[in-house]
This record gives C-alpha cells, structure tokens and sequence, in this order.
C-alpha cells in the first residue's frame, strides 16, 4: 500500500506500461498511459499518489522522446499531485528534481 512515505511502489498499471514500452515503443506506451491517466479522472483517483505517478511516467516518456515541454510540464503536474496529497516520498522529490533539470536543459536525463 502507498502511504505518504513510500518510497518504492509500483502497480500494474507501471507494470503494463513498462512492458508496453519495450515491446511497442514509447508512442504506444504514451497512448496507454494517456489512456490510464483519463480513466483515473473519470473514477475519482486524480487526488492519490498513484495518479501523480503515473504523471511521472508520463513525464520520463516525454523526455525520451525530445518533447521536453510536455515532459517538465508533466513533472510539475506530479509534484503538484504529490504535494496535495501529502505524498513525502521519493517520488515528490524525484519529481522535483526532474522539473527543475527539464527548467534549463534539453537534454535526456533519465533517472527513474
């Protein structure tokens, strides 16, 4: 279960969209977790961690393939989501961190 700490969580969710990239790419992957992201809207679940999470995977998507703009807004979008939460975790502060990189550079910085 996620709390505010958790540090490490995955879902299936992650899961499927992780196997998606791999198998069929990332323009695939962004499909499914743009999917994801309004099913989570239309059920309520927007105001969970989960859901900043899934803005976060969101967010490393863009950046590997070079929309850099859509990438930091999607890293702000999960920080703001962590933080109205109450999520302290990890997550928060790779959020973060990954926004304020995306602020000044245009290069890929994986780190997830």
């Amino acid at each position: 279960m996620l709390t505010e700490t958790s540090n490490h969580f995955t879902t299936p969710i992650d899961d499927i969209g992780v196997v998606i990239d791999d198998m069929e790419g990332t323009d695939k992957a962004l499909d499914y977790y743009q999917k994801t992201k309004s099913a989570f809207e239309k059920v309520g679940l927007k105001h969970t961690a989960r859901y900043g999470h899934l803005l976060f995977c969101l967010s490393v998507l863009y950046e590997i393939q070079g929309n850099y703009d859509s990438a930091r807004e999607y890293s702000r979008a999960a920080y703001t989501s962590y933080e109205k939460v109450g999520y302290n975790g990890i997550w928060k502060e790779k959020a973060r961190r990954r926004a304020e990189k995306l602020r000044t550079k245009n290069t890929i910085l994986v780190d997830y």
